[in-house]
């Protein structure tokens, strides 16, 4: 806290966030003190909690897991609402060092040994907000000492003192003997690390080139590759070829066994009689006319896989603030502006042909929008059918729109009303009127593999 207060006095600002994990009965007013203690150094706070052990029995995650996920789904939601440039995060050196060594029992290979980096970006929880740990080289006995020296007082959670959990175990009880026994220990499993992640960076350049040569396309549910060019890449690169599809579908696990991975290139090499096996995570194995698919078990032929169509990569509504913009999957992108809508320019708006961009006239000027998939029942008055409405299913169907893209095709929402389908029509009771002299700007995009942005 202290440390964040002397950086204020630079250039940055910052926001501290706090989340109860709910696992000790002094934690809600811990969070109260907190923030007393936020309003002493005049910096601004916000909290959060979830009752994280519910939430490991639900998902049937360890507590550890459950906490972590919930404790970085709030930091980047609230950073996402304000938003900040980064999130940061206090881990040290001593963290670092427990996180490899909990990499290395469970079985892993170089980027487990690389353990945590200084920024990382895209991460599990956002592609464009970095998480960044700016303390990793810092040791925590340092950070204690500073503290004893500017009489500054500091909190520490109970929760980390119970052996049940395997860092507190590594850090009570494992590691201590280590270092006991082969002084030096943590320093120098620190400075593996370091040695390990340069050597990635080369591993890495050479993943680049074996994934562009056999990647071929990729959505929300599923990432196909040319299996012949696959099968010419050497083990050693099709296992870094598996690790980086399996995390581009599900960032959230971190742990791929040798296991998962053995059982991927045995699969690659002879596939079996069915084409097609279970993997991880509700992931499948599948080969089709010479394509290797990882995909989710509902997709189950190549045309779909293929396809490039605008798809929503999560069954949930999805806020789309004015102005703003979201991520879809496939590396779509849409986003909403407030425009002035001057006479002149009236005529070609009405004449829009580009079915991946809207101008839609609202009574009430809206923060956000929402975004979600087609739900049973929904109708729409599109634009140019003299006021009737149509089911929106029957309105795919007769835009010929592939039965696979229908469910988690984007729908543009207000309160309850669709007031546009990307790529197929406007709500015919939000087009502009000649008196409107502002309007919301609502435009799909194809983002580029090079992070170029094209219209579509």
């Amino acid at each position: 806290m202290y440390l964040l207060a002397e950086i204020r006095k630079t250039d940055f600002s910052m926001i501290i966030a706090h989340f109860d994990h709910q696992l000790r009965p002094e934690s809600a007013e811990e969070a109260k003190k907190l923030a007393e203690l936020t309003r002493g150094y005049s910096l601004p706070f916000t909290s959060g909690k979830a009752d994280v052990h519910s939430l490991a029995v639900k998902d049937h995650q360890t507590i550890e897991e459950a906490a972590r996920k919930a404790r970085y789904r709030f930091l980047f939601q609230k950073a996402s609402e304000f938003r900040a440039q980064a999130v940061v995060t206090g881990h040290t050196a001593d963290d670092q060092v427990e996180t490899i060594l909990m990499h290395l029992l469970r079985g892993s290979g170089l980027a487990g040994l690389r353990g945590m980096v200084y920024r990382s970006l895209p991460n599990p929880w956002s592609d464009r907000i970095p998480l960044v740990r700016p303390l990793l080289n810092i040791w925590r006995q340092q950070i204690q000492d500073y503290l004893k020296d500017q009489n500054i007082e500091s909190f520490e959670d109970s929760t980390n003192f119970d052996t049940r959990y395997t860092r507190n175990q590594l850090r009570l009880e494992i590691l201590p003997i280590l270092e006991d026994k082969y002084p030096g220990f943590c320093q120098r499993l620190w400075q593996m690390a370091i040695l390990v992640g340069d050597d990635l960076e080369i591993i890495n350049s050479q993943v680049d080139k074996a994934w562009e040569k056999c990647f071929l396309a990729r959505n929300s549910f599923s990432i196909s590759f040319d299996l012949a060019s696959l099968r010419n890449e050497p083990p050693s690169l099709q296992r870094y070829i598996l690790r980086r599809a399996e995390h581009s579908l599900q960032p959230e696990i971190t742990d791929l066994g040798f296991e998962a991975i053995d059982r991927g290139l045995n699969f690659i090499k002879k596939p079996s009689r069915s084409q097609q096996c279970e993997w991880i995570g509700g992931l499948w194995l599948s080969i089709q006319h010479g394509v290797f698919i990882i995909s989710y078990s509902d997709m189950d032929d190549s045309e779909s896989i293929l396809s490039e169509w605008p798809q929503l990569a999560t069954s949930q509504t999805i806020s789309l603030p004015i102005p703003g913009k979201i991520r879809l999957a496939g590396n779509w992108e849409l986003s909403a502006s407030y425009q002035s809508v001057e006479e002149r320019v009236l005529e070609n708006i009405y004449i829009n042909r580009d079915p991946y961009s809207a101008w839609v006239t609202i009574e009430s000027k809206p923060e956000r929008l929402q975004v979600r998939q087609r739900q049973p029942g929904d109708r729409l008055k599109p634009l140019g059918m003299s006021g009737q409405s149509i089911k929106v299913s029957d309105l795919m169907i007769n835009q010929k729109i592939p039965s696979k893209a229908r469910k988690r095709w984007p729908l543009v929402i207000s309160e309850q009303d669709i007031i546009w389908i990307p790529g197929l029509r406007l709500n015919e009771n939000y087009r502009l009127a000649d008196s409107d002299r502002l309007a919301i700007f609502l435009q799909l995009r194809k983002i580029s593999n090079e992070g170029q942005e094209n219209t579509v």
